[in-house]
């Protein structure tokens, strides 16, 4: 993790979600958090950082005089930490548990169901993941927030591969770079 690496509209991002898995990790006890010195290293004898003065090009001159041949080295940034994700996602679930307020289900999430807020457009969504309906509901591929008659709509739940439909109302997918390309069925009732 970085706290400074982010830029424009995500910097307050980084920083935030840097100061946060610190703070957990006191509080939760993680024992793999550390916080680490990021290095950049360059083994290239004939790189541009070795000509721009940054170091002499002797080990003794590095930071990363460890190094078993000459390289050049310098603190890129102090900031940084280091995780083991399991021990931190099990002893964040555990807590969560312990507060009596989470359940975890672990399933596929095979469909988003939202509401359509056109009175009489919802009625019931049923455990297999059947939408019935009094209004005008349609299937999309699309995540759009608004239907093709300017009205809004509303996420009320996810239908799962083994448990059926759980209700909610947010859903949030955190799959990192590949959240943009998810293939998810949208079902507007």
């Amino acid at each position: 993790m970085a706290r400074e690496w982010g830029n424009g509209p995500t910097i307050q991002l980084h920083q935030q979600s840097y100061d946060l898995h610190k703070q957990l990790a006191s509080s939760l006890d993680i024992t793999s958090y550390r916080e680490v010195i990021t290095l950049n290293v360059d083994g290239n004898v004939n790189s541009r950082s070795r000509n721009s003065g940054s170091s002499s090009g002797s080990n003794s001159d590095n930071v990363a005089s460890w190094l078993d041949r000459k390289v050049v080295s310098n603190v890129m940034d102090t900031a940084t930490a280091q995780v083991t994700p399991k021990e931190f996602v099990d002893k964040l679930l555990s807590s969560a548990k312990s507060t009596g307020l989470v359940d975890v289900i672990i399933d596929t999430v095979v469909g988003v169901i939202m509401k359509n807020d056109i009175p009489g457009s919802y009625d019931n969504v049923d455990g297999k993941g059947e939408c019935s309906e009094s209004g005008r509901g349609r299937s999309s591929s699309s995540s759009s927030s608004s239907s093709s008659d300017g009205s809004s709509s509303r996420i009320v739940g996810v239908t799962t591969l083994h448990n059926g439909v759980i209700e909610g109302d947010a859903l949030v997918i955190c799959l990192g770079p590949w959240s943009g390309i998810m293939p998810i069925i949208i079902t507007i009732i």
